[in-house]
């Protein structure tokens, strides 16, 4: 992961921070639109739409083109590429944050973040992944 896909990483949990502080940033995003129907439950007890899962995590990145502009979701609630159109898999997350599919999984997954079930405690998830990333990295 280099400078730039470090901060880009940030930025995700600054999108989650804001939701956490603003309302109207997650009013933004609806889990619903992305990934809330296949997330029935997780970890044995039941999610709502402002849970703070790692879908949750993306798809509020994806809403702030102020601080991205690589994602959006459509209206059928699919990330996609700004660019092409095309909707995103982990693998395209995968290049574009500078970590492995493994890794995006532990963090995008449905039980990614550590199970967090706000986005408060997704985005200190993150930020802590990033400082373990670049620390293993630095050796």
């Amino acid at each position: 992961m280099n400078k730039v896909q470090n901060r880009r990483l940030a930025n995700v949990a600054v999108a989650l921070e804001d939701a956490a502080k603003v309302p109207f940033f997650v009013k933004i995003f609806d889990m619903g639109k992305w990934g809330y129907e296949a997330i029935v439950t997780t970890h044995d007890r039941p999610k709502t739409n402002n849970c703070g899962t790692p879908a949750c995590a993306m798809g509020h990145y994806a809403s702030r083109p102020d601080l991205q502009k690589m994602f959006y979701l459509n209206e059928a609630g699919n990330l996609c590429n700004t660019r092409s159109g095309d909707i995103m898999g982990f693998d395209e997350l995968a290049k574009y944050f500078g970590i492995d599919e493994i890794d995006i999984g532990h963090l995008f997954g449905e039980i990614g973040c550590g199970g967090a079930d706000t986005p408060k405690q997704a985005a200190k998830f993150i930020y802590n992944f990033v400082d373990k990333y670049r620390a293993r990295n630095a050796k």
